[in-house]
């Protein structure tokens, strides 16, 4: 018979994996409500506004106040069918806005698109962001490295600086920018339009929103 001065111990693991898992609850507590610090987040986000970096093509008038953002990929055909809807949208709104392109890949693990990127960001360094486009999206289900070199000499580069642009950390730093930037925005598809940091859901509406800011122009 064990003496009555011993029988603590016999609880003593007991009162030990007790404490434990009392430490290990409090440690693992949520509160139900979100800390200050997440509201404040959160109302960073909300008050977001996004950055137009000077590398980013930019067609219309540069000082207009109404500004449209659009996040594209290649192999996309929704973002081909843009090329048309937002020339003729420049047409019609010449001075009163600026659109923006940020080329960007999501999760996306293909060598010749990611080059494709690349040699948009460098023929846009040259002013040729556009005709480039135009091309890429001829040859979208093609892409490969000799296609994107044929759409190079096709727009009469400078070769020279074109290849060292390839070369240039910057250009990858840049479409990573535009990674980490989409990412924040919650972006998961492609095209992704905003306007004046609004987020639109097509171009039906982007079109319904212009009418209502400068009225419907035919």
């Amino acid at each position: 018979m064990i003496p009555k001065k011993y029988l603590w111990l016999i609880f003593l693991p007991v009162i030990i994996l007790s404490l434990g898992l009392l430490v290990f609850l409090i440690y693992q507590f949520k509160p139900l409500l979100p800390s200050d610090s997440v509201y404040e987040k959160a109302k960073m986000v909300k008050n977001f506004h996004i950055p137009i970096y000077s590398q980013d093509p930019i067609y219309g008038n540069i000082k207009a106040t109404t500004t449209i953002i659009v996040f594209e990929d290649y192999n996309c055909t929704e973002c081909k069918k843009h090329l048309a809807f937002f020339q003729n949208l420049l047409k019609k709104y010449p001075t009163q806005i600026k659109l923006v392109w940020k080329n960007t890949l999501l999760n996306n693990f293909d060598e010749n698109k990611i080059l494709a990127h690349q040699y948009a960001y460098c023929a846009s360094k040259q002013k040729q962001f556009w005709p480039f486009q135009i091309f890429v999206f001829e040859n979208e289900k093609i892409l490969s490295p000799s296609i994107l070199n044929a759409i190079v000499n096709k727009l009469d580069l400078n070769t020279r600086k074109f290849e060292k642009c390839l070369k240039n950390e910057e250009t990858s730093n840049y479409l990573e920018r535009n990674k980490i930037l989409a990412q924040l925005l919650g972006i998961k598809n492609i095209p992704t339009i905003f306007l004046n940091n609004k987020q639109i859901n097509s171009t039906n509406d982007l079109v319904s929103e212009l009418n209502n800011l400068f009225g419907d122009k035919k």
